[in-house]
This record gives C-alpha cells, sequence and structure tokens, in this order.
C-alpha cells in the first residue's frame, strides 16, 4: 500500500482506500503508509483526490498539521527571493488548497494557530494592495474578494479559536 500511495491518493477511488485506512489504523501504522506523500504534500493540496485525503491527514494526525505548516512556510521563504509568496498564494487561490487551508485552521491549536493565523494575515495584507494597484481586470477584483474573504475567515478563527470566547482580553 505503501509504495502505491501516491497514486491512489490522486485516483478517484484510491483516494477513498486512504481515508479508509486513515480512519481505520492506528497513527503510526497510517504514518507508515503516508510517509510517501510528504514530499508533495503541497502538490496534492491542490488537486480534486488528492486534496480529500490531505485533509483526511490533517484531521486524525496532529504530528502532520505541523508537518504541513512547517512545509508550507519552507516552500514560500525558498520563493521569498523572487518577493513572491506562491505556494500559499496558490492554496488560497485554489478551490481543493483553500479548503485544505481551513482544515488547518482547524486543527491547529494555542500558539501554533496564532503563529499560522499571524502568518496568512501577513502574506494576505501584503498582496492586498499590491494587487488594487495593477489594473481593475476581473482577475484582480476577484482576488481582492477573495482575500478579503480570507481575512475574515482567518480573523474568525483568531478571535474563536485563540482568544477564546472573551474578545477584550485577547492580545
Amino acid at each position: 500500500l505503501q509504495q502505491h500511495a501516491y497514486m491512489l491518493c490522486q485516483n478517484p477511488f484510491g483516494n477513498y482506500v486512504l481515508q479508509s485506512v486513515l480512519d481505520a489504523w492506528n497513527t503510526n501504522d497510517s504514518e507508515d503508509v503516508m510517509t510517501p506523500l510528504h514530499n508533495n504534500i503541497l502538490h496534492l493540496s491542490s488537486q480534486k483526490y488528492s486534496s480529500n485525503v490531505i485533509e483526511k491527514y490533517l484531521k486524525v494526525n496532529a504530528k502532520f498539521v505541523l508537518f504541513f505548516v512547517n512545509a508550507l512556510h519552507i516552500a514560500d521563504c525558498c520563493c521569498a527571493s523572487s518577493n513572491e509568496i506562491i505556494y500559499t498564494v496558490n492554496l488560497i487561490k485554489n478551490t481543493y488548497g483553500s479548503y485544505v487551508l481551513e482544515t488547518v485552521l482547524q486543527e491547529l491549536k494555542g500558539d501554533y494557530l496564532k503563529q499560522f493565523i499571524l502568518y496568512l494575515q501577513k502574506v494576505l495584507t501584503m498582496l492586498t494592495p499590491h494587487i488594487t494597484t495593477i489594473n481593475t481586470t476581473n482577475t484582480v477584483n476577484n482576488d481582492v474578494v477573495l482575500y478579503s474573504k480570507w481575512l475574515k475567515k482567518i480573523n474568525y478563527y483568531y478571535y474563536t479559536y485563540y482568544c477564546g470566547n472573551n474578545v477584550y482580553y485577547c492580545d
């Protein structure tokens, strides 16, 4: 199963096999099967079938959530020399990738959640002024709307899950 995990997760039916494995097996056994996917998690997160497997893996394995966040930061840092945060932006813009990012927000806890939210806020606030000054094409307008929605979404997670019900005492 491990040697076919990459192919299975991208298959319309095979992805259900891996999701069932994640549901039924303990964390250590399922980690062995999922390890071949680790080098491709950002790519797999933006595909129709494999994104479902990545979401399920995020929900059942807390260590994988941190691994995913670290992989995203590293990938974006590698592109930082060109002043682009390609991977995070691509996941935000991608239908399936945005679900994966939302699952990450749901699964992170405490200071990890706060740091990830602050990172997403930084990414979105860096991009929003830039894209509004380029031109007024539909693509740019759609991006502005999308980024605004994501800013609202991460603010919701920040105040609801990190700060708790009492936002007055949140930093």
